[in-house]
């Protein structure tokens, strides 16, 4: 993909009272160039943008939402999704063995109790997803709020049937939080 660094550099020939606005007016830029881009390529012109605006980097990957990608955990071969709710530093926790890929040693780990109802919640979406999307596949993550409750995140892929020629996914994300009275 060929992207005209002028069209981000825009921006700059604007009046500016300072560059906090500049900076937004090129980061709208970015985000208006990325909904025009096919979301098949949103990695990819993710990375090119950011290329070419390194100092946007930061806000654009928190602000657009990329496909949702899959991994095995080394421990029992489960897959797993990997999101920005399992996330610490540049390694992944998995749901099925609670563990860092690459190894991490001192990742954020839930407590006991919110683990043991993570690992239920793990069971009770995997039969509801090879019920409702017949197949796919599913994580729950789920970590502790200071001391006033807990909050998770369900996702779910699946990929198009590979019988036909249709090539795709649909994919969920779903947060929710919980508060202790």
């Amino acid at each position: 993909m060929y992207i005209n660094s002028d069209l981000l550099s825009l921006p700059k020939l604007l009046p500016s009272n300072s560059s906090n606005k500049m900076s937004e007016a090129r980061l709208d830029c970015a985000l208006d160039l990325m909904r025009r881009m096919p979301p098949r390529n949103t990695a990819k012109n993710l990375a090119d943008i950011s290329s070419l605006c390194p100092d946007l980097t930061q806000d654009l990957l928190s602000m657009v939402d990329q496909p949702l990608k899959i991994q095995k955990d080394k421990q029992n071969g489960r897959e797993y999704i990997l999101c920005d709710y399992n996330r610490d530093s540049d390694s992944y926790r998995s749901p099925w063995s609670n563990s860092y890929d690459p190894p991490l040693e001192d990742g954020v780990l839930p407590t006991d109790k919110i683990r043991k109802l993570e690992i239920e919640a793990n069971a009770a979406f995997e039969a509801y997803r090879d019920m409702y999307y017949e197949g796919g596949i599913s994580s729950v993550y789920l970590w502790d709020l200071d001391n006033s409750g807990f909050a998770g995140v369900v996702c779910i892929k699946k990929d198009a049937d590979t019988l036909s020629d249709v090539k795709g996914s649909w994919e969920g994300t779903f947060f929710a939080f919980w508060l202790y009275n």
